[in-house]
């Protein structure tokens, strides 16, 4: 059956004229939107996080709560001067700084993807009060990877600081232990820190005046509108163009004034929650937010560059480029992928509803329904037709498709497992020979045994080996040392012994002076307070003991 539908469509096709054959055949691909504009975000924050780096100013650490504990650990040690171990490094490696973090947090806080846990319900009646409204929305799911939330949450947050700095010292005040947990006092100091807040207003600048007017560009009624992402191109041609133009007039954004803000917008309008603005031009006022001249412009330019790497699509000279519009018009493909998401949804649904069922069973209903089968069975069909389909149906029923599956997938598991663990021990047994090897070279004692005759091209690379692996094991690498592969000559070999070897006494200078990290973490621990539960832990103890009965 499938070579006989094999052999009439390749006849078909070859009966087609050009024109059609190559509407056919022509192979277009293009981007999720809503992936673009997240991406985009990502790009931006990321080049703004690493020019704070060139600031006389950090963030303050919002830190989780292992990382907490390892920090207050090597800041108040119980006996004598611990060492900091590799452990701790890679904690503190871990720490995560400014508005995306914080905006995070938030989320969990406020509107926790498991209702149980966070201040939802208290969050929504306090406010209702202070803005004195019948009901307000939720608070963004950050924690729940929702498009825009984080820019959302953002605005939210700016918008309304005061209340939200109001209602966390509220539900500190009417605990019991009157305490923050670990995470409602990161948020209440993200919430006071300039270059947090500076971040902050970038996060909710970029949203207003690209990233949501994007997203409802891209956010239309499929159904009705038919939005075509391969007629897009121009659209992402003006968000580039338009990245660029607020990076080179930044007069444009700068004075908050929402008649010439409007020529900030992606859209021309002014942005509806004007309040944001106001508020941040209050903090700039005040000096509460640092170098925003220079953060909003570095956060363009890395949403800029993910803007053009991720609609690669619609670059000159490529297949969407070639087409003419009536090929256009009769190419179709959706701008987002709601429906390819909504189908994943589905089959987790109908798995739910139908623990048996097969997958092959879900695709063919879904094939069914959605392709007009049963129109065409009922116009079509004979009943010889209907006769044949139910043996086939039989027919596949009977060869068990879907416990063969299960079994080559068993069986595929079990054998990259074995394959894996022979890979490790292999491993193992080569890095302990080279271990063993090493073990019996000494290090080098002074920068003149490096030009020294006798030190060989071999001799040079266990010297930097033994380096790497004194002070570059795991994550925490602590000397810039080339790889092997890079380091071809020996002058190079001897180069970089150099600038390991000098890195190395420093590093072990530097242990002796036992530097402290007090300066930098004494913004977020107070020395009168110490909490060591999660907020969730915190609230299911509170409300056991609320419903203990008294003696």
């Amino acid at each position: 059956m499938t070579a006989m539908i094999r052999s009439l469509g390749e006849e078909a096709l070859n009966g087609l004229d050009d024109a059609d054959r190559h509407l056919l055949t022509v192979w277009v691909w293009s981007g999720c939107c809503m992936h673009k504009d997240q991406n985009s975000f990502k790009g931006g924050n990321t080049t703004m996080t690493a020019h704070w780096t060139e600031l006389d100013v950090q963030p303050i650490p919002l830190v989780n709560k292992d990382t907490a504990q390892v920090i207050r650990k090597i800041l108040e040690p119980e006996a004598g001067d611990k060492p900091i171990t590799d452990e701790d490094y890679k904690h503190l490696e871990d720490v995560a700084f400014g508005g995306g973090k914080l905006t995070a947090l938030a989320g969990a806080v406020l509107n926790d993807a498991l209702d149980k846990r966070g201040q939802g319900d208290a969050y929504q009646l306090f406010m209702e009060h202070y803005l004195d409204v019948e009901h307000i929305k939720s608070f963004p799911k950050t924690n729940n990877t929702q498009f825009g939330s984080h820019g959302e949450a953002a605005v939210e947050l700016l918008a309304n600081l005061d209340a939200y700095c109001q209602f966390l010292d509220v539900i500190c005040i009417r605990k019991d232990s009157q305490t923050w947990t670990n995470i409602e006092k990161n948020v209440a100091a993200g919430l006071k820190d300039p270059p947090t807040l500076t971040k902050l207003a970038v996060l909710a600048l970029y949203h207003i005046t690209i990233s949501a007017l994007y997203m409802c560009a891209v956010r239309r009624d499929e159904e009705t509108v038919a939005l075509n992402a391969i007629t897009l191109g121009p659209l992402h041609r003006d968000i580039c163009n338009h990245c660029q133009t607020l990076i080179d007039n930044p007069e444009l954004w700068l004075d908050f004034d929402p008649d010439v803000f409007a020529l900030a917008t992606f859209d021309g309008q002014i942005p509806a929650r004007r309040e944001v603005l106001d508020q941040i031009k209050q903090l700039n006022e005040n000096g509460m937010l640092l170098h925003l001249d220079v953060m909003f412009p570095k956060f363009l330019e890395g949403a800029l560059a993910t803007w053009i790497r991720f609609s690669s699509e619609f670059a000159p000279g490529g297949v969407i480029d070639g087409l003419t519009d009536a090929d256009k018009q009769h190419i179709w493909l959706p701008a987002t992928n709601v429906r390819n998401e909504g189908a994943l949804g589905g089959w987790v649904v109908w798995a739910r509803n139908n623990p048996t069922g097969a997958l092959h069973t879900h695709n063919g209903l879904g094939m069914y329904h959605r392709n007009g089968t049963y129109e065409f069975c009922q116009t079509f069909f004979t009943p010889e037709d209907h006769k044949h389909v139910i043996a086939a149906a039989r027919v596949l029923e009977g060869e068990k498709l879907e416990k063969k599956q299960h079994q080559m997938q068993k069986e595929w598991d079990t054998w990259l497992v074995a394959e894996k663990e022979q890979a490790n021990a292999d491993k193992a047994v080569q890095e302990a020979a080279i271990q063993s090897r090493l073990d019996a070279v000494l290090l080098i004692e002074s920068a003149d045994e490096i030009l020294a005759r006798g030190m060989t091209n071999a001799k040079l690379d266990d010297q930097l080996e033994k380096l790497r692996r004194l002070w570059n094991s795991g994550k925490h690498h602590q000397i810039d040392i080339p790889n092997k592969s890079s380091l071809k000559t020996k002058p190079k070999k001897q180069a970089a012994l150099q600038a390991a070897f000098e890195a190395h006494l420093a590093l072990l200078e530097a242990q002796e002076d036992s530097v402290t990290l007090e300066e930098l973490f004494s913004k977020v621990f107070d020395d009168s307070e110490m909490v060591q539960e999660e907020y969730w832990e915190a609230e299911d103890e509170e409300m056991a003991e609320s419903w203990e009965e008294p003696e």
